[in-house]
């Protein structure tokens, strides 16, 4: 009788075994990680859309507390025409890197305060009239 290699038998058997267990789910696999792929890109997707959602509403936000420190520093000031003082210095002025409000002059940055200001003392049209009655108003 010739020896018969059993372990041999056996070993080969478990790896035909392991390998067609192999070619069998690798579709499976490749299915998976396409679907995992997709699912990652989408919510990559998402993802951005939502930073620049977020930047968006910062930037309006920003510009909504710029607008607003800017018309009550003018109506403390005593400006009577705030929208129109508004739109008249709106562009020049700036937030810094450190959070502060700065106007672009002609000498550089100037602070809000002082920029509006200047402004004011240059156009005193924009304050309230100061005589209040004139040749045909009456007495009571």
């Amino acid at each position: 009788m010739e020896e018969v290699d059993i372990q041999g038998i056996v070993r080969r058997a478990i790896e035909e075994f392991v390998s067609q267990e192999q070619v069998k789910n690798e579709p499976a696999h490749k299915a998976e990680l396409q679907e995992e792929r997709r699912r990652r890109e989408q919510l990559e997707r998402k993802l951005n859309e939502v930073i620049a959602e977020s930047q968006r509403n910062r930037q309006i936000a920003e510009e909504a507390e710029r607008s607003s420190a800017v018309r009550s520093e003018l109506q403390r000031l005593g400006v009577a025409k705030i929208d129109l003082a508004y739109k008249a210095v709106q562009d020049a002025v700036e937030r810094t890197e450190d959070g502060r409000l700065v106007a672009k002059g002609e000498a550089g940055d100037v602070p809000l305060r002082e920029y509006l200001t200047a402004f004011v003392n240059e156009n005193p049209e924009l304050l309230p009239a100061r005589i209040t009655g004139g040749s045909g108003q009456t007495r009571l």
